[in-house]
């Protein structure tokens, strides 16, 4: 649901109260009280193993690795967030501390809002 909208950006609070900070989809911006769903690209999602290396990301958040699947250049992490208990899909960074990953490791991951896109609700089920 839209908490707050205005020319900078949206700031949405999910349905396991997490809030986030987006930019609408289209032209016209939701207003208060809407209903809408956020999407975030996987490869637009920055993962550290401490929050210090998110830097100024407008979404942080931190969670437990589920699974790793490792596909080359397309591999991902399933990170379950803290709060929510929602699961979350991460491109697997293919360098530096990411390499030892594994199920059960602590990990803070978060976006931009410029990354962050909501769109009209559709109904379906939300993280």
């Amino acid at each position: 649901k839209v908490l707050a909208a205005d020319a900078t950006g949206v700031r949405v609070s999910t349905d396991s109260g997490l809030t986030l900070l987006a930019v609408p989809a289209a032209e016209q911006s939701p207003a208060t009280g809407d209903e809408v769903d956020v999407f975030v690209r996987p490869e637009a999602i920055a993962l550290s193993r401490d929050e210090a290396g998110l830097g100024g990301l407008d979404n942080r958040m931190e969670g437990e690795v589920v699974s790793l699947l490792f596909n080359g250049a397309n591999s991902r992490v399933l990170v379950r967030e803290r709060d929510s208990g929602g699961e979350v899909d991460i491109a697997l960074p293919q360098a530096g501390e990411m390499h030892e990953l594994k199920p059960g490791a602590h990990v803070h991951f978060g976006w931009r809002a410029d990354q962050a896109l909501c769109f009209p609700a559709s109904g379906g089920d939300e993280a």
